[in-house]
């Protein structure tokens, strides 16, 4: 009952209930019965109201459901608060989930006041989301910190009159392409940038049967806040984009990947891959620093699946086998000369 109150969700998975009693009160889960008393003391939570079972998975041997959902309790309000919700603020605010959460209402009741004062007052002039935070809250990262707080009250950033403003990346470009399809290679380091944008763009040429129009220097992990700043270049707008990204063959490159598939369309620029792994072929790999990312490529499929099951069965062994990298700089101008259609 313990784990019941003090659990901040709605739904209880039977695994985290039962990791909780034998971590917290092992002794007395083992003299109480263990394993056989707990399925007991779930059946008769369910008996008695206090459980519902989430759905209809079992786990394997057992009576159990895998999750259960708490009942639901409606706490008594005061006069005084109802009142308040209904009354005091802008009716374009979607106050609803406090009407019951008293110790909810008083967190964010500074914040709400803010906001229905700014509703109230009829300000319509744009500024930017960091300026308009400081302006109600005294905190220029209020809101980008809070956007559920927002959402919660059936608002969005417009509603206050204010924009977000994207951190630009480094890009080169051809000069006056008319090309309605624009494609654009973004590079995760800078060498390989400044390499690609001295050679690139000085000749029309072809990369596996595609011209780029554009280079981005992702700057590692940057490409992650800056990417959204193409939706700044005005004249992109008209054009139908297509991104691919070449980075480093290990984790740390996968995961900026996947992020980055995340939030926008794009795909890896697999010949060059497909390069610096046969290049490197039979060559002793470089093992990682200690500081460097560990974590299982199964997380990053995203990425493996653009490659074929030798190449995915390669890149597993430099990376999880060999603890091993392949930075992107193992390519350079004779190696991207040579892969060119002029």
């Amino acid at each position: 009952m313990t784990f019941l109150a003090e659990s901040t969700t709605k739904t209880i998975k039977t695994n985290e209930l039962q990791e909780f009693l034998v971590r917290q009160h092992k002794r007395l889960y083992e003299n109480e019965g263990g394993y056989p008393a707990f399925v007991e003391s779930i059946q008769a939570l369910v008996e008695s109201g206090e459980l519902i079972p989430k759905n209809a998975n079992k786990k394997k041997g057992t009576s159990l459901y895998e999750s259960y959902r708490k009942k639901e309790t409606i706490p008594s309000v005061s006069d005084e608060h109802l009142r308040e919700i209904h009354h005091r603020y802008h009716p374009k605010m979607a106050l609803s989930s406090y009407i019951h959460n008293e110790e909810l209402y008083a967190k964010n009741k500074p914040y709400l006041d803010a906001i229905s004062r700014f509703l109230f007052s009829g300000e319509s002039e744009e500024i930017s989301v960091n300026e308009r935070s400081f302006e109600l809250f005294l905190n220029e990262k209020w809101l980008y910190q809070n956007q559920s707080l927002l959402t919660r009250i059936g608002l969005s950033l417009e509603d206050l009159h204010c924009y977000k403003t994207y951190e630009p990346f480094f890009y080169h470009r051809r000069d006056k392409t008319e090309a309605q399809n624009f494609n654009i290679l973004i590079v995760e380091n800078k060498d390989t940038y400044d390499t690609l944008k001295r050679f690139l763009f000085k000749q029309v040429c072809q990369l596996a049967e595609i011209e780029f129009e554009m280079l981005i220097y992702g700057e590692g992990d940057k490409i992650l806040r800056s990417i959204s700043y193409l939706e700044e270049i005005e004249d992109l707008k008209k054009k139908n984009c297509k991104l691919y990204y070449f980075g480093d063959i290990d984790p740390e490159g996968m995961r900026i990947f996947a992020a980055l598939h995340k939030q926008i369309a794009v795909e890896p620029f697999t010949l060059f891959y497909y390069e610096l792994l046969r290049k490197y072929d039979g060559i002793e790999i470089p093992r990682r620093n200690k500081d460097q990312v560990k974590t299982k490529l199964s997380t990053y499929t995203k990425f493996l699946d653009f490659f074929d099951e030798e190449t995915r069965t390669k890149i597993i062994h430099i990376t999880e086998d060999l603890k091993g990298y392949l930075p992107q700089e193992g390519l350079n101008r004779k190696d991207f000369t040579r892969l060119c259609k002029f």
